[in-house]
């Protein structure tokens, strides 16, 4: 055989490759047919070896997609054909290469975490900003690293989706460059948390002759997701017999059962991530003793005798007050009169839903009592009472929300304003509940009467609902001053704000969850009978778990007829018609139909990151517009699917729009079948026919337009591509601008807007543009 390679050497090298040369052994072993074998035990599977990493006989060789920043062993074999026989091991020498580390991805970090959700995010040094292809994502739970697995982002978060519970998962991150790929990230952990659907706590609360009270605990890390609960019960050892009810409350009165009895309950709930989960423990209740059978006759006569007894004097009034208001009767008119005002007062006390209300299924085709008694089984079912109704409003306030000491407030910090005074953050303390932050809304001082009495009108109408996808009013602070109301905090503040603050931070099952959270708040108004009359992103707030609640039930609303804008005028200001549907416009038809006109508009909002619908238009270009059947475009990377919810929600004709339950149940659908998202709606140029637009087709140079987009500073990167001309410029995608260099999802939102106005303006033709508008 023969002896090993000399003078090995590193020709050339770059922070993923490198080029090693050596000369010929001093001894051949006389022998001419010499070749090589190169071992390079650290290297991945990808690494590439020229001519080959065995039998070839030039001493040259080159090994590229390396990783940069690492250190490589690289040994040179010499051999021939009778290495394999000699009974001797192949000679060798060997070279210690360094590569050049290309950036490492920094500051891996918990963004958020849920039921079925981790996101993490990392930073990454400057020199790498503008040279990142893709990061790729690799994790694995503590110690079975053999089980790892890669994933690849093209922004600087991912979500995982699939991950075992109560599991500390490592995670380590990279990002690749046109040289190759860079160092990985220190390894940063995660522990997901135990998301069961337990149900703990169950409890009797009271119970009696005719009722059964039991209540029950919710996991904090479930609360937000919960739709409802389950309370299935029967006597003990005979689950034949079971019964189950349903209710949204944490608590339940049930009085049908069997006395005498032991019974078994159970409660489990479901929720927006996992469904139905476990029953909790059995709960034993023994009911009351049966009466006896006999009853002492003693107390038969007694009950008899006190009857004839309050008959006897009922009878004696009644003939008593006839005969002293005679004389008033005197007059037939003065009798009339008298009638018709008592039936007029309780016409303005007593105001039932018309009866086409419940024909049509507004209340969900059932009559309920107004208020069920606290615990009733039936206490899931009510309907929406209008505050306005009220001859005094204190009576409203006084009826439905809560009355909080001030001294139970500790306001810490104003976090906005408004027309009736101060919004702030706050601490609230009740005796025997721990203290949680809340949000407080504050009359400002010298605020007139019917200030007073509008601001807690909002109140009144909060008060009565309870969702997990409504604002949850805690109470109101009337007795001192200033007044104030106090409702639950939402850390996250507008979903508008928050969305355009995180800007293409969030996958599209996460937008999706967004609007499924909406729409369930909104279902459930619905079904009280409550028409929002002014749905959009400004008025959903968003917690720190990402759940969004509808708020901002506004105050009295009527239409401005003499405006030009065709806004409507509230007591909080003027809303823009961009969100209200034609025939609220037209006629003042407010219903929950129009309210589904507007939660389209809201999935827009949601899938651009609170970009402003209807762009610059005007009030009445929009009016215009949508009447002659325009319909806003599909906002970037959005799903097919999506886009055309959007459009069943602008049907011209209310009744053709989906209810509001129709539309949880086909976001439930998108959600639990994601393949369904994957395909993305035809772009569609968006601003056609607005008046404001400027004329992209008078444009000569890429330098003017991109200086007309205020994007100059991209100018280059797009001289460097070879992009000099506009009709070479109409042909880009998102990714040609990923490629050049663009990472910033909003750059590339606004130059990817601007070539769709520029197609529409010029070659495409503006007949094929109208025709592709998205008309219904």
């Amino acid at each position: 055989p023969p002896s090993a390679p000399q003078n090995p050497v590193i020709e050339s090298q770059t922070a993923t490759s490198v080029t090693l040369s050596w000369t010929h052994p001093a001894d051949l072993g006389n022998r001419q047919d010499l070749n090589y074998r190169i071992v390079c035990q650290k290297c991945s599977g990808d690494v590439l070896f020229l001519p080959g990493w065995t039998g070839f006989n030039v001493t040259r060789v080159t090994l590229s997609r390396l990783e940069g920043g690492k250190t490589y062993e690289v040994i040179i074999y010499s051999e021939n054909g009778v290495t394999s026989v000699s009974g001797t091991q192949a000679q060798s020498v060997s070279v210690n290469i360094v590569t050049q580390s290309l950036g490492k991805v920094m500051n891996v970090r918990k963004l958020s975490i849920g039921p079925k959700y981790l996101t993490i995010g990392w930073d990454i040094p400057s020199s790498m900003k503008s040279r990142v292809l893709q990061y790729q994502i690799r994790y694995y739970p503590r110690g079975d690293e053999a089980s790892a697995i890669m994933k690849y982002s093209l922004t600087q978060n991912f979500t995982l989706t699939e991950f075992m519970l109560q599991t500390e998962y490592i995670f380590l991150v990279r990002g690749e460059t046109q040289e190759g790929w860079g160092e990985f990230s220190d390894p940063f952990s995660v522990q997901t948390g135990n998301y069961g659907s337990t149900i703990v706590g169950v409890r009797r609360i009271s119970i009696g002759p005719k009722h059964i009270t039991v209540a029950w605990d919710v996991p904090q890390s479930i609360k937000d997701y919960v739709f409802k609960y389950e309370v299935r019960y029967s006597p003990r050892s005979q689950e034949q017999n079971m019964v189950s009810v349903y209710t949204t409350h944490q608590n339940m009165t049930i009085t049908d059962f069997i006395l005498d009895t032991e019974y078994e309950i159970q409660v489990r709930c479901e929720t927006s991530n996992t469904g139905w989960g476990e029953f909790s423990e059995p709960l034993i209740v023994q009911t009351g003793q049966k009466e006896s059978a006999s009853t002492p006759i003693g107390i038969i006569v007694g009950s008899i005798v006190a009857v004839i007894l309050c008959m006897a004097i009922a009878t004696i009034m009644i003939i008593i007050l006839l005969r002293r208001n005679r004389p008033n009767c005197s007059e037939k008119k003065d009798c009339d009169a008298y009638t018709h005002g008592v039936q007029a007062n309780l016409a303005r006390v007593i105001q039932y839903p018309p009866l086409e209300h419940h024909l049509n299924g507004g209340y969900g085709g059932l009559t309920m009592p107004l208020f069920p008694s606290p615990g009733s089984v039936h206490s899931s079912v009510r309907t929406y009472v209008d505050p306005h109704t009220y001859e005094d409003p204190n009576q409203a306030v006084r009826e439905f929300t809560r009355e909080i000491d001030a001294c139970h407030i500790t306001i810490e910090s104003v976090i906005g304003g408004g027309e009736f005074g101060d919004v702030c953050k706050g601490k609230l303390r009740m005796p025997g509940h721990r203290e949680m932050n809340v949000a407080i809304k504050t009359l400002k001082p010298g605020a007139t009467e019917k200030n007073r009495l509008d601001f807690l009108t909002e109140a009144s109408i909060m008060g009565q609902f309870d969702d997990p996808n409504v604002i949850f009013l805690e109470g109101v602070v009337t007795k001192s001053n200033p007044i104030m109301i106090v409702t639950e905090y939402m850390a996250n503040g507008s979903l508008d704000t928050f969305l355009r603050n995180n800007d293409g931070k969030f996958t599209i099952i996460q937008l999706v969850g967004m609007m499924r959270g909406v729409a369930s708040g909104m279902k459930y108004l619905s079904e009280m009978g409550f028409v929002h009359r002014d749905l959009a992103a400004r008025n959903i707030l968003v917690n720190e778990n990402l759940v969004c609640k509808v708020a901002d039930f506004g105050l009295s609303r009527e239409i401005e007829s003499d405006t030009t804008e065709g806004a409507y005028t509230t007591t909080g200001g003027k809303i823009p018609v961009r969100w209200t549907a034609p025939e609220a416009i037209a006629f003042r038809k407010f219903t929950s139909a129009s309210d589904v006109w507007s939660y389209g508009v809201v999935m827009w909002e949601i899938v651009s990151y609170g970009e402003r619908p209807y762009y610059n238009w005007s009030n009445q270009d929009v009016i215009k517009a949508v009447e002659k059947g325009y319909r806003l475009p599909p906002p970037m990377d959005c799903p097919e699917a999506i886009h055309q919810l959007m459009l069943d929600c602008w049907q011209k004709e209310r009744s053709h729009r989906p209810k509001l339950g129709q539309i949880v149940k086909t976001l439930d659908k998108l959600i639990r079948a994601p393949e369904l998202l994957r395909k993305q709606a035809k772009p569609r140029p968006h601003n056609f026919i607005d008046p404001s637009s400027p004329d992209m087709s008078s444009l000569l140079s890429v330098e003017e337009w991109l200086q007309t987009i205020k994007m100059e500073r991209y100018l280059g990167l797009f001289q460097n591509a070879g992009l000099t001309t506009m009709d070479k410029v109409r042909h880009l995608t998102v990714r040609d601008l990923l490629n050049m260099g663009i990472s910033l999802v909003g750059h590339q939102k606004k130059i990817m807007n601007s070539i769709q106005t520029f197609r529409a303006q010029t070659g495409d033709g503006l007949q094929q543009n109208m025709a592709q508008a998205a008309l219904v």
